[in-house]
């Protein structure tokens, strides 16, 4: 059985034409320009985390500065960031991107330019 992820099953209920263009034919949507910004906002925070890098006068290091008080400055193995988690849930395979594993813990970090957008301000 094919791994399947929240999202996932969320563009196969919307657009179903999407996920087989994406998963049969491997013809990919450009990406978002806010997608792009949460990528690079996740690459200043990974260098942070593990290099100790802090992060650059920009418009993606703004928003990263935010979360430096909330996570370790340079003393995280990389082998703890970006890793999948997957797990079977009646008879489904989910698989998942998470940010970084901890003990106990596992962390995903949400980026927004707006807090308009986001579910809370915390």
């Amino acid at each position: 059985m094919p791994n399947v992820s929240p999202s996932k099953i969320d563009s196969a209920r919307t657009c179903p034409r999407r996920v087989w263009f994406a998963d049969v034919a491997d013809i990919r949507s450009p990406q978002h320009p806010a997608a792009a910004l949460g990528e690079e906002v996740n690459d200043i925070i990974d260098c942070y985390m593990v290099e100790g890098t802090p992060p650059p006068n920009s418009r993606a290091g703004d928003i990263a500065l935010v979360l430096t008080p909330a996570v370790p400055m340079g003393t995280v193995d990389r082998r703890d960031l970006q890793g999948w988690v997957s797990f079977k849930y009646r008879g489904v395979q989910f698989k998942g991107k998470l940010d970084w594993r901890e003990v106990g813990r596992i962390n995903d970090f949400k980026t927004t330019s707006d807090f308009r957008y986001a579910k809370d301000h915390d």
